[in-house]
């Protein structure tokens, strides 16, 4: 579910706009999306950060997290994802090279709550996480459902379900 970037809170948003304006220029153009995703977008309640970057190309870590640093104070902790347009387009239920889970469960644990951040060409993460929205959730370790997403478990609590 598409949410604004409204809910994440200053202190936050300032980290994730240093690497919005950091991360296109080291990337040479090849940044296709930034998606900021989970519980600080969904309720501003959480000072963790997860990202998302599509990048043309990748072939570097798919999943790694930060602390706070001088560079960049964090009051929780970074975790930056990385896939390639044709995983991001095409989600696939094999892992991703390196990780443990694969591109298909990553979007599912996103598709709850996310806000697309920056999107180049104009509407492409919109139009592919709006397609992905029809499609059936991926749980951990292949197991398929909606209570095996803890975004899906806050949405519930939120809703007084």
């Amino acid at each position: 579910m598409l949410y604004s970037s409204a809910n994440i809170p200053y202190q936050e948003y300032r980290a994730i706009s240093e690497l919005m304006s950091a991360h296109p220029q080291a990337l040479n153009g090849s940044l296709k999306a930034l998606i900021a995703f989970g519980e600080i977008v969904a309720t501003g309640e959480s000072h963790d950060i997860n990202l998302l970057e599509v990048v043309a190309d990748w072939q570097g870590p798919r999943h790694v997290n930060y602390g706070s640093t001088a560079a960049l104070p964090l009051r929780g902790r970074l975790h930056l994802y990385f896939l390639t347009p044709e995983e991001f387009e095409q989600p696939r239920p094999e892992p991703v090279p390196g990780q443990p889970w694969s591109s298909a469960q990553l979007l599912s644990r996103i598709r709850p709550a996310y806000a697309v951040l920056r999107e180049e060409p104009n509407d492409y993460a919109h139009r592919i996480m709006a397609r992905l929205e029809e499609m059936p959730v991926v749980g951990p370790a292949g197991e398929d459902g909606p209570d095996q997403n803890p975004i899906s478990f806050l949405q519930r609590q939120m809703a007084g379900v």
